[in-house]
């Protein structure tokens, strides 16, 4: 597990540190016989404090990593005044996404993932234009931090991560026209992001072979 380096503004005395619960391993069949085992992807915790206080986004999945984030926390010697959650998903629990301005951050939960293949498996060409949609409002906050809900250890917390987000969403539409097969969209996909994490957790539910219609 990793913590970010703390990132703090002089001016408002508010600061933002990033925990990393590494992958781990799933149990059970693989959903195609191709690629790596299954596994869950990299999940954040993030800490957003001030001289006295601090507040945790979200609170991972495991009682391991549970305690591992707690002591983390404490590291920090400022008083935990409130748990928030992202969003629905067991992993994280349920909210909705948080936004800083003091501080020009942003924590996208499962709209951004920053160098992990994205849960792409059981999305439409619609679903995805909205995905996207969500990533523009994103970016129109202009944050100089963003902490995806999902991320590769060590990968830094940059907003770069919301246009590689858009661009991992496009590549897999126009790949998913373009292959005949899942093992060839799977392999396609994992050739363009060859260094991103967990290559089989975005399968986890299956990769429609015939797309419903045109991506734009």
């Amino acid at each position: 597990m990793t913590a970010a380096t703390p990132q703090a503004s002089s001016q408002n005395r508010l600061g933002v540190n990033v925990f990393t619960a590494p992958a781990k391993a799933v149990v059970g069949e693989r959903p195609r016989p191709f690629g790596e085992p299954l596994g869950w992807d990299p999940i954040t915790s993030t800490l957003i404090y001030g001289e006295y206080d601090a507040v945790l986004v979200d609170t991972l999945t495991t009682v391991a990593e549970a305690k591992a984030l707690g002591d983390w926390v404490g590291l920090h010697h400022r008083n935990l005044t409130t748990i928030y959650v992202t969003h629905g998903h067991f992993d994280h629990f349920f909210g909705l996404s948080l936004h800083v301005p003091s501080i020009d951050l942003v924590v996208g939960g499962d709209v951004l993932y920053n160098q992990c293949h994205m849960f792409v498996g059981d999305t439409t060409p619609e679903s995805r234009r909205n995905w996207i949609a969500a990533l523009d409002r994103l970016a129109a906050l202009r944050p100089k931090i963003a902490v995806a809900g999902h991320k590769k250890p060590g990968a830094p917390d940059s907003p770069w991560a919301i246009q590689d987000s858009k661009r991992y969403l496009k590549d897999f539409g126009r790949l998913q026209q373009s292959t005949t097969t899942d093992e060839e969209l799977f392999n396609e996909m994992t050739k363009r992001y060859p260094d991103w994490e967990s290559n089989q957790s975005w399968l986890l539910f299956g990769v429609p072979s015939f797309p419903n219609s045109t991506e734009d």
